[in-house]
């Protein structure tokens, strides 16, 4: 018998030998952590080497992951010097196959017809014939969707009995029933069994004398039974160990191969357990356990008297795999020496480590009340209650820069992130930790686990582009998939191509739908307004004619359209490659309808690929993610061929597909690339360097420093099998039997074992709107159910401060005197959204429509125009997805508003009855009886507001001319100038106007927001025009004499009789102009408050009414409040203010208010006394 010796190894309780024989037998080493098992592993790698040297050694690991961690442990265990090289990390399932094949003489195709990917497709042509109402009721009026769901649901059912239920296929197989409920089961079975399958040749069909090939679990016994039966070493195998690193599973057929195996090769089991002592069940002996297995609860309740409540909860899976392993002829069966240590814990993760490892949760248990409280201090193990996913990042991200701070040596390559599901954390990682993949970053991170489509943004574009079929097409959808790189390069639409599309589309009208019978085809009218072609049509016409406002013309085909306007060349040209991308779009929605062979739709889908992407040269990554779009349909194409498709019977038809032989419809099509998209590749580098965020995935459980699992919601894990009545195993359990659940359980059992400093746990344990508490998953809830019952002394009651591992989570994020030194940086970035900038950008004077534009809508202002925060997809201005379809007007276009100053410039009595063609046509207003009702509303609150101002003490003298602008230069203090231009009408006597109608609006709704920018305006040209100007606010209800004031002031101004009082009413009115801008300047740098109808509220309603402020921002149901105004730069500039009656924001938004309207004097307040003209703000 050779020796492996480690020299490494300390001597004493730890072993200084690893001994097996070279030869054969199965051998067991066990640790209760994963990393002590690299001591048997190494020394056996290096001192039994295979007898050929070009030969690779084989490792089977449970996951790829694992294989990644393995290959650096080895290495920094040899140190620099040494090699880890020609080891083949393998896992488990796929190196047993080719086992198999190999020993057995079959071919490749035998294991490939019955994976789970080709399952799927040999049941899918077979659906219709099972005699099962369901299934039939299911398939009547199917596109080919539910076919495709059901024929992978019963894949993914049948699939896990070939290993554990085989004797139930037999017995299908022969008509019988084998459990309650098993009859879809069984007829798909009997299904497949009646397919045949391939003979080797791929995507030939098997002849009758080999239809019957054997399925996995078949194949695997059948080994095992070679194995066993052989007299001589079968030909081919090897004679080094086989070594089986960190597995916790092994199905029973799966489990028969390897004890086969040992017969001829040592077969090496490193086997993590977490307890040391007889937790299996055994300490009464092998035969009551057995006994106790034999029972209908398969040894539950033995294994529930377990003394630790967690081996008990969490162990299952382990337990019933470990007593798989005891109830064999071992050759040894070892634990590693590192568990025989006692080593008195030092914090309370320690303290629940050691308590698994003796299987005596007393040993958790505190000497005294005092010494609980300790634990105060003690982060090694922490649950933290959260409000959303966001603040479980930041509150990470606080917890992990203490760590960096405190534990010496820490770095971001000792620390791993998990969660049930990451796709919830992944789109908020970089705003929490910045920019993935900076190795000089403050703490570099990488995301595994990743799903294709997520990698690289032209899996994104494929994913798109296979939801077109079926979906309607809408104006922004288009330009969503414009924005992907291969998209744009392909029709050469990049750069600000897009933005200048984006503005062509929006004026043009264009909502969705290719054309008409493209609308039709979602059961919408069959109206060409609002689609692309229309949307086209009058591009051309707008070209073509040039005009602003041009008439209403008539197409060749009798379509009656209004050109569009602003379309010249450059925005034509870029029209055009739009229209070369339409027609590709066309070519893959009429995909939606097709049902093809196999062979047309890898050609098809190769051809449409082609069509919609390229590649930069040189962009190396878009390369290697194109081609793999292409192997991915090549892939595809094995699949059908392996499953034999060409030959067999007729699919089902759908209504829209006549039914054909082998033809394939496209929603099975689709969802099985959108399966390929949605997987994990394999290949992904699990530990790159820095820290990890990754899925918690069974088998890969491996040792960090640090620790922290997000997002551990009730719900969230364990996992369970669907609720479809096709998991038939759970009627009638066994031993060795593998679930979601167990798996689950006993992940976090390894989760908890495998964290060495730290771990941190954390879910939503707070509602966001009611702040309700909510409960944590399963497994947490055993934890901190354990750590209540074991870890107080002996009778003490629940502190009121609570237990010191759990803590509530602050709502709002810490400050960076809260973290430590190296994540000082992190938690000081600025929040995610723009904050308005301060110094040079306010100390240069705004033009006056800047000055304009902030009392209208500060925070729009602040945040777009200023800080570049745009809300584009939200902006009034956006692209719309959805013609209009609601009798109600249109902000962009405020009908009411053009009534008005139509008839005002007409001079006509009221609006016309009916709506001009060119609106409708313009695509202004709905269509149908829609358009009638809206123009009837609108009609009347024009008449409204008609009335009110021709019915004014001096009203307009019509008709009113069309709006022109005047430039005005105010000159104010300190060589600063106020400069822009102003829109006036003239009457029909030659005076100015400045007229704001407002049809509609009424009371509050004529806040701040509209009386201080036509103050302003007013302002300006009273500095720069020698004549009088009128100015008129109307809204659906006369106003509060607004008017009548400025009317009175304007008087004034223009009868001074002398040059110093004509410019002592100057110098008042620049400083009513400067007070403006000083105001706006102290907002913008935060010192003060202004929103336009909160302020409004504020002023009128602050002292006596606090509700009412409140409402005006927060809304009280219809109409929503001033925070919800879209596009939301409100709220978002407003995010962290919190209305209080009599204290915070409120008091500041009063307290402003009143300094902003006293800076305006008897212009805004007519109970100002004094000269008529603002004090100081």
């Amino acid at each position: 018998m050779r020796e492996a010796v480690d020299p490494t190894l300390p001597a004493g309780p730890m072993r200084d030998q690893w001994t097996i024989d070279p030869d054969r037998g199965l051998w067991l080493f066990r640790a209760s952590r994963l990393d002590a098992l690299l001591d048997p592993l190494d020394a056996l790698l290096l001192h039994l080497p295979p007898r050929e040297w070009l030969a690779p050694q084989t490792v089977l690991v449970g996951h790829p992951g694992l294989r990644h961690w393995l290959r650096q442990a080895l290495a920094n265990r040899r140190g620099p010097g040494a090699v880890v090289a020609n080891i083949a990390f393998a896992l488990p399932g796929p190196w047993l196959d080719g086992l198999a094949l190999a020993l057995l003489g079959l071919p490749d195709a035998a294991a490939r017809g019955w994976q789970h990917e080709v399952l799927r497709w040999r049941l899918l042509p077979r659906l219709h014939a099972l005699d099962d109402a369901r299934v039939q009721s299911m398939l009547a009026d199917d596109d080919g969707t539910q076919a495709f769901a059901l024929a992978s649901r019963l894949a993914s059912a049948l699939a896990p009995l070939m290993l554990y239920r085989p004797d139930w296929l037999r017995r299908w197989a022969r008509g019988e029933p084998a459990v309650r409920g098993d009859a879809l089961l069984a007829a798909a079975w009997r299904a497949l069994q009646g397919s045949g399958g391939t003979d080797g040749r791929r995507g030939a069909p098997a002849s009758r004398d080999d239809a019957r090939v054997a399925h996995r679990g078949e194949r695997l016994l059948q080994l095992a039974h070679h194995l066993n039966d052989a007299v001589l070493r079968p030909a081919g195998l090897a004679e080094d160990p086989l070594h089986v690193f960190g597995l916790h599973h092994l199905a029973p057929p799966e489990l028969a191969v390897v004890r086969a195996l040992s017969r001829w090769r040592p077969v090496v089991l490193h086997v993590a357990d977490p307890c040391r002592e007889h937790w299996l069940g055994m300490g009464s002996g092998r035969a009551a356990m057995r006994a106790a297995l034999a029972c209908d609860d398969i040894g539950e309740s033995a294994f529930l008297a377990l003394d630790h409540p967690l081996l008990a909860a969490w162990g299952r899976l382990g337990q019933h795999f470990l007593l798989a392993l005891e109830d064999n002829a071992l050759a040894v069966n070892e634990r590693h020496g590192v568990d025989t240590l006692d080593p008195a814990p030092t914090t309370l993760l320690d303290r629940v480590q050691h308590s698994l490892r003796r299987n005596a949760p007393g040993l958790m248990r505190m000497a005294s009340a005092d010494a609980l409280d300790a634990l105060r201090g003690d982060a090694s193990l922490r649950v933290l209650r959260c409000a959303t996913p966001l603040r479980e990042l930041e509150v990470l991200r606080d917890a992990l820069a203490e760590a960096f701070a405190t534990l010496p040596g820490l770095q971001p390559a000792d620390v791993v992130v998990l969660a049930p599901d990451p796709a919830r954390y992944r789109p908020l990682l970089p705003a929490v930790f910045g920019a993935p993949g900076q190795r000089d970053g403050v703490w570099p991170w990488h995301a595994f686990d990743v799903p294709l489509a997520a990698s690289h943004p032209l899996y994104r574009a494929l994913a798109i582009a296979l939801a077109l079929p079926g979906t309607r097409l809408t104006a922004p959808g288009l330009l969503d998939l414009l924005a992907l790189p291969a998209v744009a390069r392909r029709f050469s639409l990049e750069g600000e191509d897009a933005a200048v599309l984006r503005h062509a589309l929006a004026r043009l009208g264009v909502a969705w739908g290719l054309d008409a019978d493209d609308r039709a085809a979602f059961d919408a009218p069959p109206s060409v307004e609002h689609t692309f072609d229309w949307g086209l049509d009058r591009a051309l016409a707008g070209q073509v004619f040039g005009l602003r406002d041009a008439e209403v013309i008539t197409l060749p085909d009798d379509v009656r359209l209004l050109p569009g306007e602003g379309i010249d060349a450059g925005v034509a040209e870029r029209l055009g490659r739009l229209h070369a991308l339409l027609l590709e779009v066309r070519e893959w929605t009429a995909l939606a309808a097709a049902s093809l062979t196999p062979g047309a739709w890898q050609t098809t889908l190769a051809r449409r690929i082609d069509g919609l992407f390229a590649v930069a040269p040189g962009d190396d990554e878009a390369r290697d993610a194109l081609d793999a779009v292409r192997a991915m349909l090549a892939a595809l194409a094995d699949e059908w061929r392996d499953a034999g498709l060409e030959a067999t019977a007729p699919i089902p038809a759908s209504p829209a597909a006549p039914a054909a032989s082998g033809l394939l419809p496209w929603p099975a099509v689709r969802d099985a690339l959108r399966g390929r998209l949605d997987a994990v590749p394999e290949r992904q580098r699990f530990l790159v360097g820095g820290i990890t965020f990754a899925s918690m995935v069974p088998q890969r459980a491996i040792p960090f420093r640090v620790i922290a699992v997000l997002g551990l919601d009730e719900g969230a894990l364990p996992r369970h099998a669907p609720e479809d009545g096709l998991e038939l195993r759970a009627q009638a359990p066994r031993f060795g039997d593998r679930d979601l659940a167990s798996d689950d359980r006993y992940l976090f059992l390894e989760t908890l074992m495998a964290a060495r400093d730290r771990l941190h746990l954390s879910f939503i344990g707070v509602g966001a709107d009611d702040g309700r508490a909510r409960n944590p998953a399963g497994p947490l809830a055993d934890l901190l159910d354990t750590l209540a019952r074991f870890v107080p002394p002996g009778g003490s009651a629940k502190p009121e401060a609570g237990w010191p591992w759990e803590r509530q989570a602050r709502l709002q994020p810490a400050s960076v005197r809260d973290v430590g030194e190296r994540g000082a940086s992190i938690a000081a970035r600025p929040p995610s959204h723009a904050s308005p900038p301060t110094g040079a950008a306010l100390a240069t004077p705004p033009t006056l429509e800047a000055l304009l534009a902030f009392f209208h809508d500060p925070a729009r202002h602040a945040l777009r125009d200023i800080a570049g925060a745009r809300l584009d997809a939200l902006e009034d201005e956006r692209l719309e997805a959805d013609e209009p379809l609601e009798p109600q007007a249109d902000r962009r276009e405020a009908i009411a508003r053009r009534l008005v100053f139509a008839a005002l410039e007409a001079g006509a009595a009221a609006p016309a009855e009916s709506p001009d063609e060119s609106l409708r046509l313009g695509g202004r207003l709905p269509p149908g009886a829609l358009a009638d009702a809206l123009w009837r509303e609108q009609r009347e609150q024009a008449l409204t507001t008609l009335g009110l101002l021709r019915t004014a003490p001096t009203p307009p003298r019509e008709p009113l001319s069309a709006p022109r602008r005047i430039a005005v230069s105010v000159a104010l203090d300190a060589g600063s100038t106020l400069t822009g231009e102003v829109a006036v009408r003239d009457d029909a006597d030659g005076r100015l106007w400045l007229i704001e109608a407002v049809p509609g609006r009424q009371g509050d709704r004529l806040h701040f927001g509209r009386r201080i920018p036509l103050l302003l305006r007013w302002l300006a040209l009273r500095l720069t025009q020698p004549d009088r100007v009128n100015i008129a606010l109307v809204g659906s209800e006369r106003d509060d004499d607004f008017a009548g004031r400025i009317a009175a002031m304007d008087a004034a101004c223009t009868a001074a009789g002398t040059a110093e009082a004509r410019e002592a009413n100057a110098a008042a009115l620049r400083a009513v102009l400067r007070a403006a801008l000083d105001f706006r300047a102290a907002v913008l740098r935060g010192e003060r408050r202004y929103l336009p109808a909160t302020s409004w509220a504020a002023w009128r309603h602050g002292d006596d009414d606090p509700g009412r402020v409140i409402a005006a921002w927060a809304g009280a149901g219809i109409p929503v409040g001033e925070r919800d105004h879209a596009p939301g730069y409100a709220a978002l500039w407003g995010q962290d203010w919190h209305f209080v009656p009599g204290e915070g924001e409120l008091a500041r938004f009063v307290d402003d208010a009143k300094a902003l309207v006293a800076s305006f004097g008897a212009l805004l307040d007519p109970a100002h006394g004094g000269d008529g003209v603002g004090g100081e703000p």
